[in-house]
């Protein structure tokens, strides 16, 4: 065999081998007993971009903000069989839950969580996000994840996004969030959401779904915003479609099944809208729809 061709051949198979360790992963575990970790912010520290940090189903009190350093991993938490997230990552109403300060992209992903009772109430910046806090051009992912119950001095009750910090959010939930404005979330920024739900948030001053300041607009598509107080959004929104932006969620349609929750029987299943024999079977489900012993 030529020296020349060897050479090459080596090349090929040392730059192959390259490749794949170059995207070689590795998962970590965190849950009470019998994980690698029982620390989430301790499996953050082992790991090394393209890992992934699994998290059983249970409640996480880490004890402080839990920080990404800017690594391109995923934080990912276990599902019940219909998608619900079963891992949450509980602030404990003392500290502020997440944060990406560390000029994170989309690579670094958060899914299947459920951030609950961060608090925001410390010095500036120290009183904004209290379920996460986004900033330094720091833009993850989020899918499936939950924001409930946190709180933010200032703003951001559920999330703050300051500066170039454009988060992209898909089947995403807030509700019950409070600050002094923007009770679900606070943007500087221009984030990306699709099919999101804000409801139930609430803020002192302005935005209790949403509050836009100094933003150039984010994306809404498929996004619910409706129940929040005193406000839905302040501040503009670039609204691709399929929103429903409105002060009850009863003029909303929830399941996009064309008929609004308010006269909708099954607001949440878009294959039933009416119960005509008042039995409590859909008509769709009722081989006698009309007949209420049947």
């Amino acid at each position: 065999m030529p020296l020349r061709f060897m050479i090459l051949t080596a090349g090929v198979v040392l730059s192959l081998l390259g490749s794949q360790l170059a995207f070689a992963t590795t998962t970590y575990t965190v849950c009470p007993d019998g994980c690698h970790y029982t620390s989430i912010q301790d499996a953050i520290d082992a790991s090394s971009d393209g890992d992934v940090i699994q998290l059983q189903a249970g409640t996480y009190f880490e004890g402080e903000v839990i920080d990404t350093l800017n690594k391109a991993i995923t934080i990912l938490g276990a599902e019940d069989s219909n998608g619900n997230p079963l891992s949450i990552i509980d602030g404990d109403n003392t500290h502020r839950v997440l944060q990406c300060v560390g000029g994170e992209d989309d690579m670094t992903v958060f899914e299947n969580l459920v951030i609950r009772n961060g608090n925001a109430s410390g010095g500036w910046p120290d009183m904004l996000g209290g379920g996460m806090y986004n900033s330094n051009f720091s833009s993850p992912t989020l899918d499936n994840c939950t924001f409930t119950g946190n709180s933010a001095f200032y703003g951001g009750g559920g999330m703050y996004n300051e500066g170039i910090s454009n988060p992209r959010l898909d089947n995403c939930t807030f509700e019950n969030n409070s600050a002094y404005y923007g009770g679900g979330m606070y943007n500087k920024s221009s984030p990306i959401l699709t099919d999101c739900t804000f409801t139930d948030n609430s803020a002192v001053f302005d935005g209790g779904g949403m509050y836009n300041y100094g933003s150039s607009s984010p994306t809404l598509t498929n996004t619910i915003v409706c129940s929040n107080t005193p406000d839905q959004v302040v501040g503009s929104i670039h609204n691709v479609g399929d929103n429903c932006i409105a002060d009850s969620c009863g003029g909303c349609d929830f399941d996009d099944d064309g008929v609004d929750n308010d006269n909708d029987w099954a607001p949440l299943d878009p294959d039933e809208t009416a119960d005509s024999d008042g039995d409590g079977i859909g008509d769709n489900g009722d081989s006698h729809p009309n007949d209420f012993d049947n």
